[in-house]
């Protein structure tokens, strides 16, 4: 029988090209298993939220705000893959004592009695702002006499205009994105609350709008742990936040989200 040498180079192709896509596929299963591994070898760490960050799953899937994202960061750095748990900051050391989440992402503004935790430093500051329009005429706190004002219902930025009064109405909404909506499609001409999570919510519209000069309340943000079984996380934690800082993922992540470092660092050791 008489073989053609245009077919045999071509049997040989079709051979090379089999092998070539089964090594291939062979390379993408290895790689994809090296990941998922991995993934399982982090251990799970259960984060507690303040319920109202939620919001900010509805773009995106995932948990975002500046906050989120360092903390993120920081456990995985130690080998945890976290996973955050919604809670009403009123029973935060309730579910730290009874073990339903191992960390909470918290805010030492004055109210918190620190004494009662376990919990490491300061890693960035938080602050309660009011945001505007760009457009507005508004410049700082003195200026909202008269204002509609959004807030999220049970917050700390309601308690503090219905005890300062110098608003012209006080909108209340159940998360902070539907008061930044509120503002947005003008039924408000202002909205109140946690300055990371606004800028978040605002996303690409970012610089329709601004903050106002002076801020509601400033604290830091750390992580709060059960004073007894948290202990073990602190220090880790701490030289996870350090060296974040020290090899500028925390900038890269400030910036990302269209904020100033100065803001967010300043007095952050």
């Amino acid at each position: 029988m008489i073989e053609y040498k245009g077919v045999n180079n071509m049997k040989k192709f079709v051979r090379a090209a089999v092998l070539f896509m089964m090594m291939l596929a062979l390379l993408c299963l290895c790689g994809f298993s090296a990941a998922e591994s991995a993934q399982q070898e982090r251990q799970i760490i259960r984060v507690g939220i303040r319920d109202t960050i939620r919001h900010n799953t509805h773009q995106t899937g995932v948990y975002d705000s500046i906050d989120i994202e360092l903390v993120t960061e920081a456990f995985r750095r130690m080998g945890y893959e976290p996973e955050f748990v919604p809670i009403q900051r009123s029973k935060m050391k309730q579910m730290l004592t009874n073990c339903k989440v191992d960390c909470v992402l918290a805010c030492d503004d004055g109210s918190l009695d620190l004494s009662e935790y376990a919990y490491s430093d300061h890693y960035i500051n938080g602050r309660l702002a009011v945001m505007v329009p760009a457009k507005s005429s508004i410049k700082t706190l003195a200026d909202l006499k008269g204002v509609r004002m959004a807030v999220r219902m049970d917050s700390q930025c309601e308690r503090y205009f219905d005890n300062h009064g110098k608003i012209g109405m006080l909108l209340t909404f159940p998360s902070l994105t539907d008061a930044v909506d509120a503002m947005r499609y003008f039924h408000a001409e202002a909205v109140a609350g946690d300055m990371a999570e606004m800028m978040c919510l605002t996303g690409r519209d970012r610089s329709q709008y601004r903050l106002l000069e002076d801020y509601i309340t400033t604290g830091q943000k750390c992580v709060l742990f059960d004073k007894v079984r948290g202990a073990q996380w602190v220090e880790p934690l701490n030289n996870a936040f350090r060296a974040m800082r020290a090899d500028g993922f925390t900038e890269a992540v400030i910036e990302k989200h269209g904020a100033e470092e100065a803001s967010f660092l300043e007095g952050v050791e």
